[in-house]
């Protein structure tokens, strides 16, 4: 379940394509405006609850390789107007999350980190490691570092739980590795509310 742009091809997939296979609604959604699928329930408001139980295959695709995936996600958004009569609005609302911000001796980047076996992330701006980590954490993270550019690093932890004894977790590493902190704090958070959806007609 994704979109592809670009030259090459990624997981099978060609590029100028954005494609979900038995995929809740509710995801499909959140893949057409750029949601994180971890977070799905928590930023698309006002749903019937058939959205996020009943499965579609549904597929938006161009002979254009070379279009943007924004491009591609407009694309499905228009289908999904067109099959699912879906109309929505979006709001900003504060929700609990984290704020990505220097820790007090400052950020350590560049460099490879392992410790574990379970998240990672590549060669990133602090604005994607930040939706890398929303992902993972399933809250939405800011960032408020101040650094800009693309840094490549790696982070692998076999924990993403805030305290939990004798594992390093993605806030101990990312203290004591990166040089970055995670602070808990309400922060402006985009929502997506359903003014009308219907289920598709059959074919």
């Amino acid at each position: 379940m994704g979109c592809v742009d670009g030259p090459g091809s990624r997981n099978g997939i060609a590029p100028g394509n954005c494609k979900a296979v038995n995929a809740t609604l509710e995801n499909i959604i959140a893949l057409a405006y750029d949601i994180p699928f971890f977070v799905a329930d928590q930023h698309i408001a006002d749903v019937p609850s058939w959205i996020s139980r009943e499965k579609y295959d549904i597929e938006a695709k161009t002979e254009d390789a070379s279009v943007s995936q924004t491009q591609l996600r407009l694309m499905l958004q228009n289908l999904l107007a067109d099959r699912f009569k879906l109309t929505l609005h979006e709001q900003t609302k504060d929700v609990s999350g984290y704020a990505l911000v220097l820790s007090k001796g400052g950020p350590k980047l560049n460099r490879q980190i392992r410790s574990g076996t379970s998240l990672a992330c590549g060669s990133f701006t602090m604005a994607a490691l930040a939706r890398c980590l929303s992902n993972r954490l399933g809250k939405p993270v800011v960032d408020e570092t101040g650094i800009s550019g693309r840094h490549d690093f790696s982070l692998t932890m076999e924990s993403l739980a805030e305290n939990e004894p004798n594992v390093a977790s993605i806030f101990t590493v990312l203290e004591q590795e990166l040089g970055l902190k995670l602070v808990s704090q309400k922060v402006p958070s985009r929502i997506l509310v359903i003014d009308h959806v219907e289920r598709p007609s059959e074919n």
